[in-house]
């Protein structure tokens, strides 16, 4: 078990790798991995998937702020920004995915690979501000490192 996270009360998403990855004897980001959803009440596990899974990815992608700080969904969030609730985030992780697929290297598998690289999500990572509501702000990629760049909460 290399990281894990609490969706909500009752499920847990799990990731699993290699022991070389957890202990980082191994860099290469195309190891193989698992997810895993997990029902810590009725000790089930529900679903697994692979870390090249399309499905997955489909499920990231549109329902990304379930996600993210599981404690914001029984209440109302004031200033969610993210691709499965905003156009302009949409876009800029459009624009990541192709980056990716048309890179010398890449493709969609590597695409897929990289884009669930970030699941399971810290819950410290991101924040609630309408200055990162991507609808009312902007800022230039370019000029931002990837660590400075803001991180919202959906």
């Amino acid at each position: 078990m290399w990281k894990m996270q609490l969706l909500d009360e009752h499920h847990l998403f799990i990731k699993y790798t290699s022991e070389d990855v957890v202990t980082l004897r191994v860099t290469d980001p195309s190891q193989p991995s698992f997810f895993v959803v997990y029902n810590m009440v009725s000790t089930k596990v529900l679903a697994v998937f692979e870390n090249t899974s399309d499905q997955l990815l489909e499920l990231f992608e549109n329902f990304c702020d379930l996600f993210r700080n599981a404690t914001l969904h029984s209440q109302a969030v004031q200033f969610p920004c993210s691709a499965s609730s905003n156009n302009y985030a949409r876009q800029v992780q459009r624009r990541f995915k192709d980056t990716i697929v048309n890179a010398k290297y890449g493709g969609h598998t590597e695409a897929v690979r990289r884009l669930l690289g970030q699941l399971p999500i810290s819950a410290q990572s991101y924040s609630s501000s309408p200055y990162l509501d991507l609808s009312l702000f902007s800022y230039d990629d370019k000029w931002v490192s990837v660590m400075e760049r803001p991180k919202t909460c959906g």
